[in-house]
């Protein structure tokens, strides 16, 4: 007996089989990060894997294993990491005209480990510190700062990391951050503008459209003067890096 499917069987086919794969990668990802995934919620973490493979899909990454290792980049960096300034270095192998997706997968891998003992430390120690500081932070109520201002405090907060980058890289991230700011109705010219990039740091320059940081932007305050905002935004980085501290 011969068996004949429509096109609309195929499809439901194929869209069956790329939720299950959606499934597994939110359950890896789970796994890999139990505590992340409890804040973000399971719908939430879904959308972040579906989002996250879209964005792989445009650079050609496709195949089961070398999306997971995508996946994985996306949470640790944030959902844009393939166009933010501070993993420039990621973009000499994906867009490799040459090496196999496998090989140019693998090789970012690796770079992307060495980037990480470079700029987190043994045991993560600079990454724990700079959360130490940017928690410590008590930045004048009077404080104002240009963008260029803000990549010397990112240097400060986080000197490795900053090391890693270089200054040009740090400058781009300075002005998105005001641009964050902006964006969340916080920016006074200072504390607003510093707390957007501690942010920025950590969570990558897209976190605003990133899901898996969807709750966190979702609980700041829509009304009072960009001053309050800006408060709010600060006293929320920190509560979060204080989290992230408890974890790391």
């Amino acid at each position: 007996m011969n068996l004949s499917f429509s096109t609309g069987q195929i499809d439901h086919l194929r869209e069956g089989r790329a939720q299950v794969f959606v499934d597994e990668m939110a359950t890896h990802l789970a796994t890999l990060a139990p505590r992340h995934a409890q804040v973000m919620g399971p719908e939430a973490l879904r959308a972040f894997v579906r989002a996250a493979i879209e964005r792989a899909d445009a650079f050609g990454v496709i195949e089961r294993e070398t999306t997971r290792v995508w996946l994985e980049l996306s949470m640790l960096w944030g959902i844009g990491f393939a166009d933010d300034p501070g993993y420039a270095f990621v973009r000499r192998w994906l867009d490799d005209p040459v090496l196999p997706e496998l090989q140019r997968i693998r090789m970012l891998h690796r770079a992307a480990n060495a980037y990480c003992r470079a700029a987190c430390g043994a045991d993560g120690a600079a990454f724990k510190a700079a959360l130490a500081r940017l928690v410590a932070a008590r930045p004048p109520a009077d404080l104002v700062v240009d963008p260029y201002g803000l990549a010397g405090l990112l240097e400060r907060i986080w000197p490795e990391r900053a090391e890693q980058i270089g200054g040009p890289a740090l400058s781009m991230i300075a002005f998105q951050s005001v641009e964050v700011a902006r964006a969340l109705g916080a920016d006074d010219g200072g504390i607003g503008r510093a707390a957007a990039a501690g942010l920025v740091f950590m969570l990558g320059t897209d976190c605003l459209q990133d899901p898996q940081y969807a709750w966190f932007f979702s609980r700041l305050p829509t009304d009072g003067t960009r001053v309050e905002r800006a408060r709010a935004l600060l006293n929320r980085a920190q509560a979060y890096a204080r989290m992230a501290a408890s974890h790391a």
